[in-house]
């Protein structure tokens, strides 16, 4: 047991709540990008009726495959958002009250569930986030706006529209330094997307960043005692299913 648990005991009824919300959540956008898959092939190839019964699959399977830019992506990722935390830890009030904020709710909490479920996690939110924002949001935005400009242009406003779509959609991230976090994830994994059509590498990468990211706050809680801004939150996913 890693010494954050055993400073900031989770009790197993909200471990338990903690993974069945977020594998709630990441069925909802899988949900999301099976309805965004079939608009996307619908649009492209004029068959709806083929693009309802998943004619489309195949398309999809042919993104899955490796590059090896999956782990480089995911590097790059984690260090930008280490050294942007970093310098706003040490400039910015507002930083680290938006940090305490958002350790006082399930971010707070999931870093203190165990591993495997942690892998877990986050592989589910790296597979379905994925296929929504690089797989159906950029495939719309190429599918438009290559009618409209050239294919370079197209991508740079693809990369910008999606890293804000995905950022829009991460409500509890609004401090400018967490923005800018969230938003430069965004533009590595779609710029990823984009240059090589690996959406496995992206997934790949997507899980790995936020597995690392988890890992690190662990480590984050053992060293600062004013972490959590108050008591550990103990209860915050049964308490917002009650309300």
């Amino acid at each position: 047991m890693h010494k954050a648990q055993e400073l900031y005991p989770l009790p197993a009824e909200e471990r338990t709540a903690v993974v069945k919300a977020t594998v709630l959540s990441e069925a909802i956008w899988l949900a999301v990008a099976l309805v965004g898959g079939a608009m996307l092939n619908g649009l492209r190839s004029d068959d709806w009726l083929g693009a309802l019964a998943l004619n489309w699959l195949p398309d999809l399977t042919g993104a899955l495959t490796l590059h090896w830019v999956a782990l480089p992506m995911a590097a790059l990722m984690v260090a930008v958002a280490e050294l942007l935390q970093r310098v706003a830890e040490a400039r910015s009030e507002s930083f680290r009250a938006a940090r305490r904020k958002i350790n006082q709710g399930i971010n707070g909490e999931l870093p203190r569930v165990d591993l495997g479920r942690i892998c877990l996690c986050m592989g589910l939110a790296g597979i379905a986030e994925e296929l929504v924002f690089r797989y159906v949001v950029i495939g719309l935005l190429m599918l438009g706006l290559t009618q409209m400009l050239p294919y370079t242009a197209a991508a740079l406003a693809t990369l910008v529209i999606q890293s804000v779509a995905f950022w829009l959609v991460h409500l509890e991230y609004r401090d400018p330094w967490i923005s800018t976090i969230t938003l430069c994830d965004a533009a590595i994994l779609g710029a990823g997307y984009l240059l090589t059509n690996s959406l496995l590498s992206c997934m790949i990468a997507h899980a790995a960043y936020n597995v690392i990211t988890l890992l690190l706050d662990r480590r984050r809680m053992v060293k600062d005692p004013n972490y959590f801004g108050g008591p550990a939150p103990t209860s915050y996913v049964r308490d917002l299913s009650a309300k």
